[in-house]
């Protein structure tokens, strides 16, 4: 019989004599990690996405703002008194969002192709309240990049406004050469201005494209934490 088979049996031995240990082991392992995974709170997440929007010259040149750098959808998002205010609208404590809020591009931007990034504004904490406040932060980051496209979609509705006025008017006219002409232009001109007002509502200013939703995100579960505890237990 070889030195390791003696050392084997008296092990089993001495585990037979004391089956007892092994068991007391096991279920205190298991109680305490059943205790651990009760007093852990959940984690919750809630992540909107943020088209950041890509303003252009009237020529058709992109133009350098603040809507065409990620950075500037994160400082939003992280300032104090942003947060303060999310905070009050969303029904959370104050101070419920500091070191809880990230903001990053979504993979598959191209900068030097000049293709003006997604972003994600995530929220973690523990309650549901932090879809609302990841949807509220999205809608600031919204509100803060939009100045030069709202400014340029105000100037061309006014201006789709009086086009269809006086292409009303126009259509109100006896026929003639000149009024078929005059209806023409304004046609025209009425369809070029409907095509860039367009341009400017749902590419150049900035939107929410996807509302946050929360999910649950605890990082250890119940079952890992037995199995860890009844193991530990048992050594």
């Amino acid at each position: 019989m070889t030195e390791s088979e003696i050392d084997l049996r008296r092990y089993w031995s001495a585990v037979a004599a004391r089956w007892w240990l092994p068991v007391v082991g096991l279920l205190a392992g298991l109680a305490l990690a059943y205790a651990l995974s009760l007093g852990g709170a959940d984690v919750w997440r809630g992540q909107a996405l943020v088209y950041l929007g890509q303003p252009v010259t009237p020529s058709g040149a992109q133009v350098q703002s603040l809507s065409t750098n990620p950075a500037t959808a994160r400082e939003v998002a992280t300032a104090a008194r942003v947060q303060r205010g999310v905070e009050r609208r969303a029904g959370m404590r104050r101070g419920a969002l500091d070191g809880r809020v990230a903001v990053a591009a979504v993979e598959g931007n191209v900068s030097r192709l000049g293709q003006n990034p997604l972003v994600r504004v995530r929220v973690e904490g523990d309650s549901r309240r932090v879809a609302r406040a990841a949807t509220l932060l999205a809608r600031e980051v919204v509100e803060k990049v939009s100045g030069y496209a709202d400014a340029k979609i105000s100037i061309l509705e006014t201006g789709v406004e009086s086009l269809r006025n006086d292409l009303e008017e126009a259509r109100g006219r006896s026929s003639g050469a000149d009024v078929l002409l005059w209806r023409a232009e304004l046609t025209d001109q009425l369809l070029d201005a409907e095509q860039t007002l367009a341009l400017a509502q749902h590419v150049e200013r900035a939107r929410v494209v996807e509302e946050a939703v929360a999910r649950k995100v605890t990082a250890q579960s119940r079952r890992n934490r037995l199995i860890v505890g009844a193991f530990l237990g048992l050594m």
